[in-house]
């Protein structure tokens, strides 16, 4: 049984024709794996830079309120703001605003609950600059984020935000 099956597959022969047909449809099979796969790498890597800039307008957009309406002198509407910012974008973990001291910046809000602040939060590989927001990546908590600082600076008070905004983005392709 075995040796006639062998005998019926040598005996399939493919002329010159379904030969360039079949070499034709493999080769048109390989460009269009090839092709999708680059192509949903740069539609991932757009969608990831989309996220982080919008993520990085949406701190800076949080400075300017905070500098405009001198919310340093005013911690309660202070902190309804960044809640408003972390309640309208789940991808924004933690808000911190530190004002500029003498010696250290101190911590007058924060979303975090606890403890966990990000004034030590950095990552050796080196700040992005975006519209005069320094960005780094950070790993933390088995997650990667974006760790995205901007000035804040009015007569009165100087300092700045920290904003730990987790990097998957919830839009799928």
């Amino acid at each position: 049984m075995q040796i006639a099956v062998a005998r019926d597959v040598m005996r399939l022969r493919l002329n010159l024709q379904q030969k360039i047909l079949l070499l034709v449809a493999g080769s048109m099979s390989l460009i269009l794996i090839a092709s999708s796969y680059l192509h949903s790498n740069r539609i991932r890597s757009l969608i990831e830079k989309d996220h982080h800039d919008n993520a990085v307008n949406q701190t800076v957009a949080l400075g300017n309120r905070i500098e405009q309406y001198d919310y340093f002198s005013n911690l309660e509407d202070l902190e309804q703001e960044m809640q408003l910012v972390v309640s309208s974008r789940p991808d924004f973990r933690q808000i911190d605003v530190y004002e500029n001291q003498e010696t250290v910046p101190r911590l007058i809000a924060t979303t975090a609950t606890g403890t966990n602040n990000l004034l030590s939060a950095w990552d050796d590989s080196g700040p992005a600059i975006t519209n005069g927001a320094t960005s780094s990546q950070i790993s933390r908590n088995n997650g990667e984020y974006w760790l995205i600082t901007t000035p804040i600076s009015n007569g009165q008070h100087s300092g700045f935000i920290k904003a730990l905004v987790h990097k998957s983005s919830h839009r799928e392709l």
